[in-house]
């Protein structure tokens, strides 16, 4: 909508047809009207103002966060991370998948020789996925990583943990630099971005020791936002293997982590995941 309001609170159109009118002050008025009026105008209700139009935007999605365990006879721990990695400092989040949930999943999953995690997950919280990475490799014990959908910033770390680490068809990795809010004077914002990129940096170490690229390579890739299908995966070394499923049930699940998770403030999202919102 484009209205243009007046002083008055109404469009500009509908004042113009008050002026044309005669404006009150020129009007003639019976004797008493006026202290009649303003009587009537201390006791009415307070004068409605209306703003100018804004673009009104859907609410935000809820974050949304599942990770579940099950550890099967065989000796196999299983984690499916499917949803943002992080939960809300400032709120007790219960479902938020953290390094911590999985600890206490991985004390309580009893005797396993190895380790199984699924990820669709749009990332999250930059420490909290480098945490988990941690923890997952310092178990000591095989970890078969498969990407069921989406593998994206913190979960692309994440994803990184496992001795074999197989993308689903149709599945989808992004790799990115480290992103922020600070507010404060100029000097805060110099700090802020220097902290950043220290974390980018981090960030990039855990890529080129997975890929065995350079990590100038690895930062030009995060510099650009980078998004790889499965087979772009495979031939930088970011996965070592494609899963055998069908191209319907990876699109299944792409869909259901285009409808889930909020991607709007990435860049260089892609088309088909674009779509399926």
């Amino acid at each position: 909508m484009n209205n243009h309001f007046g002083r008055w609170g109404l469009p500009q159109s509908d004042r113009e047809k008050n002026d044309a009118a005669g404006s009150p002050s020129m009007q003639t008025e019976a004797p008493g009207s006026r202290r009649e009026r303003q009587d009537a105008k201390s006791s009415a209700a307070p004068p409605v103002i209306l703003l100018p139009a804004r673009e009104v935007r859907a609410p935000a999605r809820a974050a949304h966060r599942e990770l579940r365990e099950t550890t099967t006879t065989g000796g196999t721990a299983e984690f499916e991370i499917y949803g943002v990695i992080g939960g809300d400092p400032y709120s007790d989040d219960d479902d938020a998948i953290t390094a911590k949930k999985i600890k206490t999943y991985l004390d309580s999953a009893g005797p396993h020789s190895r380790i199984v995690l699924r990820i669709n997950s749009p990332g999250g919280d930059a420490f909290e996925g480098t945490a988990i990475y941690n923890l997952l490799r310092a178990q000591g014990k095989p970890i078969e990583c498969y990407v069921d959908g989406l593998a994206a910033s913190a979960a692309s770390l994440i994803a990184m943990c496992g001795d074999t680490i197989t993308m689903g068809t149709g599945a989808m990795l992004m790799i990115h630099n480290a992103w922020g809010m600070c507010i404060g004077y100029a000097a805060d914002m110099e700090k802020e971005a220097d902290t950043l990129r220290r974390i980018s940096k981090s960030m990039a170490g855990i890529y080129a020791a997975q890929t065995g690229k350079t990590l100038a390579l690895i930062q030009a890739m995060m510099d650009g936002e980078t998004w790889l299908n499965a087979q772009e995966c495979l031939e930088n070394k970011f996965c070592t293997a494609l899963a055998a499923r069908s191209a319907e049930q990876t699109a299944h699940a792409l869909n259901a982590a285009a409808r889930s998770f909020e991607l709007s403030r990435h860049k260089n999202v892609p088309e088909k995941l674009r779509r399926a919102v």
